[in-house]
């Protein structure tokens, strides 16, 4: 069997499909229905007041998340690497410490990318792989939209079909750049809207560019 051969079976994954779902997602969110919150507040006696407000905005201070994106995009360069569509499934870990409406942290990603045109197209070569980022992500969250930047600050991806050598290549980055927006639909859950560009050229004599605009969901201590 040969295996560079073997194509990514995602075609139906276009540009056009990926639109009409952040178009559907952003539907859904104006249109969903909010949950009243039915618990019952009771004032703390005035001794107890500080402790209260003590506890309270600590538990504001630090914040959590996670997302999950699945997007399209492109990979490649003009000599080595011919450019490419790519289809990307990503989960992200972050943290963050709270100021106001301001969020700073880190966050961690791991993704797998699959390639989208047949490898036949390019004399067989297959770029689809793993990857791994460590980042530093900054926020603005007004109560319902969060509007968000990412300086990807190390990016490690491994190519998951071997060369003619038998090694399994490696590319590498010390800057890429994300922004997203997000908007809570429901307590704590929300969806998110990506989009990054990267280049790796660390240790490679052509760099490999690439960019993905993406969808998902986001799992957040969301303020209200």
């Amino acid at each position: 069997m040969n295996l560079e051969n073997k194509t990514f079976h995602f075609r139906d994954l276009n540009k056009k499909s990926f639109l009409f779902l952040i178009a559907l997602s952003i539907g859904f969110s104006a249109e969903a229905i909010e949950v009243q919150n039915w618990d019952i507040v009771k004032k703390a006696p005035p001794s107890s007041s500080g402790s209260r407000s003590s506890r309270s905005s600590g538990s504001d201070i630090f914040s959590g998340g996670l997302i999950l994106t699945m997007g399209q995009g492109q990979m490649g360069n003009d000599s080595t690497v011919l450019d490419r569509s790519m289809a990307f499934f990503s989960g992200s870990v972050f943290l963050g410490l709270n100021w106001g409406a301001i969020r700073l942290g880190p966050i961690y990603e791991y993704s797998y990318v699959g390639q989208l045109d047949d490898p036949a197209s390019f004399s067989n070569q297959n770029i689809e792989g793993k990857g791994s980022m460590l980042g530093a992500r900054l926020d603005y969250y007004d109560g319902k939209n969060s509007f968000g930047f990412i300086y990807r600050i190390s990016d490690r991806y491994e190519l998951g079909k071997a060369n003619a050598a038998g090694d399994f290549d490696i590319y590498k980055s010390n800057a890429g750049y994300q922004v997203q927006y997000y908007r809570q639909i429901k307590k704590k859950i929300g969806f998110v809207i990506d989009y990054t560009i990267e280049t790796f050229d660390d240790s490679l004599s052509d760099s490999v560019k690439w960019d993905r605009i993406s969808i998902g969901l986001v799992l957040t201590n969301f303020k209200n």
